[in-house]
């Protein structure tokens, strides 16, 4: 999995014999970095029941500085449709006509999880004044604002059943993310509980523990 890709500044230099003196004047063009903008006609969020077909992902990449089109590679056959969890499809744009390209990445939850069933809202992390907030976008997909109890980072989990979540490697604003020792308890006559462990160079290793407000 990769991270949203940016590269280096381009300047072409070529050299230009001008005289039997060998005498050369240089010449450079310097490149204003632009890159693709990548598209989803049809989003980038999915949710699918175990067993049913993968869904088709539609995507394509257009540079507006350079009014440039151009196609995009990706591999749906990373999404596992027999198996419960969230399966993220890294999507890349080709390069444009100055060499940069991006990168992106499609969500794909495969859960059987009730409709009915909601993890909205402000989790506190046990222990601390820092919290994540859950946002569902497809049935049993939830943006989390707030990773590990860091504001600034946010990332997708799927809760695959009743007491287990997925939150695999996928980019964030930290580099590449994901989670190890997921739990999760929902007891109607308590408050929610949901722990991990956040696999981050920029995280340390303990185990976070969040309860809903």
């Amino acid at each position: 999995m990769k991270n949203i890709l940016k590269l280096s500044f381009v300047a072409l230099i070529t050299l230009v014999a001008v005289s039997c003196k060998k005498e050369y004047s240089q010449v450079s063009r310097v490149v204003t970095p632009s890159y693709p903008k990548i598209n989803f006609p049809n989003g980038k969020f999915f949710s699918i029941k175990v067993g049913d077909p993968t869904p088709q992902i539609v995507a394509n990449a257009y540079d507006s500085s350079l009014k440039q089109a151009m196609g995009v590679t990706y591999d749906p056959s990373v999404i596992d449709n027999s198996t419960a969890g969230l399966y993220v499809v890294p999507v890349v744009s080709e390069k444009n006509g100055n060499g940069y390209f991006s990168a992106d990445a499609a969500y794909v939850a495969v859960t059987n999880i009730d409709t009915a069933v909601s993890l909205n809202g402000i989790w506190d992390r046990q222990g601390f004044t820092t919290f994540q907030t859950l946002t569902e976008v497809k049935n049993g997909l939830y943006q989390i604002a707030g990773v590990g109890g860091a504001a600034a980072a946010v990332g997708y989990l799927c809760q695959k059943d009743s007491s287990s979540i997925s939150f695999p490697v996928q980019p964030t604003v930290y580099g590449d993310m994901y989670f190890i020792q997921t739990s999760l308890r929902m007891i109607a006559s308590r408050r929610d509980t949901m722990r991990y462990v956040v696999i981050n160079a920029g995280f340390g290793t303990a185990l976070r523990t969040f309860i809903k407000r």
